[in-house]
């Protein structure tokens, strides 16, 4: 949770994932970029990732932004993904 404060998320929101469940927060000023969004820092944005910043995400709606199916968001994924919200 350190490093979300550091990077200036707030609202906090759960999202629930087959059995897990997993709080996260909402950005509050931050930026919207590929980078800013990739939390962990691995190149690719999963579904928790981006519901940080899409309110109301579905994992069917992820799926059709996932073109290659391989269940997380690459960059230029992603940046269709900004154009469509």
């Amino acid at each position: 949770m350190r490093s979300l404060k550091k990077h200036g998320y707030e609202k906090h929101t759960e999202i629930k994932h087959e059995k897990t469940t997993l709080k996260v927060t909402r950005l509050k000023s931050k930026g919207n970029n590929f980078f800013d969004v990739d939390n962990n820092h691995d190149r690719r944005i999963s579904p928790v990732e981006l519901s940080v910043i899409f309110s109301g995400l579905t994992m069917e709606k992820f799926k059709a932004y996932d073109k290659d199916k391989d269940g997380y968001l690459d960059e230029s994924e992603f940046k269709e993904a900004m154009k469509n919200q």
